[in-house]
């Protein structure tokens, strides 16, 4: 019990508040994962009509990527669709993996290995239940191909998470030495 109190004591405000929004993110993602194929879908067309009207399918990023993917999947309605969920996966995971690095990092001027790769794999371990929730809902699939996604998020995360550090830790420096 002394020990769990000492060990309480320890976390930050900042720990919790990213505690916080790691459970908030499982959940959304987990809620996604339940819709059925119908609903899964229609959340995806209007996002697509949304960036339609945005005019984001004639950017240079999107016509790029939808050259390398084109085919996979040759209609275009089917190609922004499915460029759609792939990024909005790869968000969703790289938002997770910088939310749980935070949570296990103490000391963000030197964050530590171990704590790094404890977030990236409870990360992966909600990617693996995420595309297992989908197996069991109508229409859905869980897919290979979704948890690579997602995974790629969670290192675009943890990528991100190093460099916020390594400019902390820069910006430190300067001010100490300024």
């Amino acid at each position: 019990v002394i020990y769990i109190k000492k060990h309480v004591k320890k976390i930050s405000n900042r720990r919790i508040l990213f505690l916080i929004l790691s459970l908030c993110i499982i959940i959304f993602i987990y809620s996604n994962s339940l819709q059925i194929g119908e609903n899964s879908q229609s959340m995806s067309d209007n996002v697509v009509n949304s960036f339609d009207n945005l005019k984001i399918f004639q950017s240079k990023i999107y016509l790029f990527i939808e050259n390398v993917f084109i085919k996979i999947n040759p209609s275009v309605t089917e190609m922004q669709d499915f460029v759609v969920r792939k990024l909005a996966h790869m968000a969703e995971f790289a938002t997770l993996s910088f939310c749980i690095l935070q949570v296990f990092t103490l000391n963000l001027i030197k964050p530590r290995l171990k704590a790094i790769l404890i977030s990236i794999n409870i990360s992966f371990f909600i990617t693996f239940i995420d595309e297992t929730i989908q197996l069991f809902v109508p229409n859905r699939s869980g897919q290979l191909q979704d948890v690579l996604i997602d995974f790629a998020g969670i290192l675009i995360g943890g990528i991100l998470f190093i460099v916020i550090c390594f400019l902390i830790k820069l910006f430190n420096r300067r001010k100490i030495n300024g």
